[in-house]
């Protein structure tokens, strides 16, 4: 690193910088370069990264190989780094160039493998090759990958180990044929999983129905299961069961609309969340006595503003902040008026 930049910047900021994943710290960071730097604006990000990846603090180095914002050149720079858990943090970065994964994939280091097993941007031929490799926790990570084949998923549904399946039962991108077929897993955290899986077919569901309690409160949380079983779910005493089917963002508006005005308020603050709730359950729960309730509502990108709007005055001052930090941005918080105002008068804040 630079004599001008270590003046200029501490390790502190610098590593602040690397590890913001929201890039905001980065751009201050670029912008008080811009001073430092006689070269045109648009090149000042690579020459920081640069920079500060071959910086001696291990930290900092560490955190550029992490975050996802660093450019592929500077990643392929740090995948020859001396030390190995900069090298592991390159093997799981979505930004590290294919080659590069593809490389990493068959070091000694099983770090390095499994990092390039889960990360999503590892190209298809290399999940196929690392699906049978015989380390299970290889294994396991190609499982939960969801750019991983369906083909290659079936696959290992057959695995002889239970922890892989349950991956590949929790994989969204898991074929219908696959998870039926797991559906009658002699492992009960594999059927679980199956039954929370939004491709699980509705037959296999309403089976599963039948099962035990922590397996049916899976098959109450899916938006696949057939309305008429939720019904029967939502009119059945077990309370954890109609928790997990008030947070079903495929239920029925009556059965939602019943499970709003149950006695356990941890049931109406499920459907509170809810962002399928209908409109006239969200804005009669705006009114509920638990606090609690009233926040989740507040939070909810579903609440209609003028839901909003009475909740703004609400006498609890968390639930008036969770109204301001309501998704939907009806109610700005003061610091995002204050930001608006800025931009309005011409600072450039993005």
């Amino acid at each position: 690193m630079s004599d001008t930049l270590k003046k200029e910047f501490n390790d502190a900021d610098i590593f602040a910088a690397m590890h913001a994943l929201d890039k905001a710290a980065l751009i201050k960071l670029i912008e008080q370069a811009a001073t430092v730097f006689e070269k045109a604006p648009e090149q000042h990000t690579a020459v920081i990264y640069k920079a500060i990846a071959a910086h001696p603090n291990l930290d900092i180095r560490r955190a550029v190989a992490q975050n996802p914002s660093t450019p592929a050149d500077v990643l392929t720079m740090l995948a020859a780094d001396e030390d190995q858990s900069v090298r592991g943090a390159v093997a799981g970065n979505t930004n590290t160039p294919v080659d590069i994964l593809s490389s990493l994939a068959n070091d000694e280091y099983w770090t390095f493998r499994d990092n390039v097993a889960r990360n999503t941007s590892t190209p298809v031929d290399v999940l196929t090759t690392l699906a049978a490799h015989e380390d299970v926790d290889t294994r396991i990570c190609v499982a939960g990958n969801i750019n991983t084949p369906a083909d290659v998923l079936s696959s290992l549904a057959k695995d002889e180990y239970w922890s892989v399946r349950n991956h590949v039962a929790k994989n969204p991108g898991t074929s219908a044929d696959a998870l039926a077929t797991l559906a009658t897993d002699e492992d009960w955290f594999v059927r679980s999983s199956v039954a929370g899986n939004a491709n699980t077919p509705a037959d296999r569901l309403v089976t599963l129905a039948a099962e035990d309690v922590y397996i049916r409160s899976s098959v109450a949380g899916n938006p696949n299961t057939p309305a008429d079983m939720l019904a029967i779910m939502a009119a059945g005493e077990n309370e954890e069961i109609r928790r997990c089917l008030g947070g079903n963002t495929g239920a029925p508006a009556d059965v939602l609309s019943s499970l709003a005005k149950a006695e356990n308020w941890y049931v109406r603050d499920s459907v509170a969340r809810n962002t399928g709730a209908p409109a006239d359950v969200l804005s009669s729960l705006a009114n509920d006595k638990i606090h609690y309730v009233r926040h989740s509502v507040a939070g909810n990108p579903s609440t209609p503003v003028d839901v909003l709007s009475r909740l703004a005055e609400d006498i609890i001052e968390t639930v008036r902040n969770h109204v301001a930090e309501n998704p939907s941005g009806a109610f700005p918080t003061q610091e995002q008026r204050g930001r608006q105002a800025l931009m309005g008068l011409g600072f450039n804040l993005s």
